[in-house]
């Protein structure tokens, strides 16, 4: 879950038995190291009493159990006392928890998911476009050397950069190259822009 879902949650108490909550949530809190504290009250956007307040008196609410199950990988039932099994998280299981506890949290997370899916199919939607586009790049490859007109048409591209795109290109971390080769790869075979690029860059590590 992310912190703009958190934020919308309700302070109030959701626990079931306050002794386990107690109990539960001081040891779980505890147990973690500095960074995944900060990383918790950061989703939570809340101070640290906040955590406090909830392992002295074992009133918790479903925004601090969201945040602790989100980082934690610990089940959100078992911070309320309803269950005995610590087990594991994920999205459909505080989905499933939210909805159970408030019904004005299903409208919420409706809407949210409605809202990504809305925005996934405008993405594939401008991506297929990207793909019809430019058929400037709509080039035959042989086995021989790179064409001028790719290397052309690579260094309209370079130009058309402007210093922070540029910028975030040079940060670019080997991990990250990788994963957007791969996805060159895959989007390469439709033909198009993706082909070209894909061709100059083999042509590059093989120069």
């Amino acid at each position: 879950m992310d912190k703009a879902l958190i934020s919308q949650l309700k302070q109030t108490n959701i626990s079931e038995d306050l002794e386990k909550t107690k109990e539960r949530t001081e040891k779980l809190w505890k147990s973690l190291n500095q960074k995944t504290k900060q990383e918790v009250l950061s989703i939570l956007g809340l101070k640290v009493t906040s955590i406090y307040r909830a392992y002295n008196t074992g009133n918790i609410s479903a925004k601090i159990i969201t945040a602790l199950s989100t980082i934690c990988n610990v089940n959100p039932y078992y911070l309320t006392g309803e269950s005995d099994d610590f087990g594991e998280s994920s999205y459909e299981i505080i989905s499933d928890f939210l909805r159970s506890k408030n019904k004005d949290y299903g409208k919420l997370l409706d809407t949210i998911e409605a809202g990504k899916a809305a925005g996934k199919a405008e993405f594939v939607a401008k991506e297929e476009d990207l793909d019809q586009d430019d058929d400037e790049w709509d080039i035959a490859f042989d086995d021989g050397p790179l064409s001028e007109q790719i290397l052309e048409l690579f260094l309209d591209e370079y130009e058309d950069l402007d210093p922070q795109e540029l910028e975030a290109v040079q940060s670019l971390t080997m991990q990250d190259i990788v994963s957007l080769l791969g996805s060159l790869n895959i989007r390469a075979k439709a033909g198009g822009k993706n082909a070209a690029m894909e061709m100059l860059i083999r042509y590059l590590l093989l120069a």
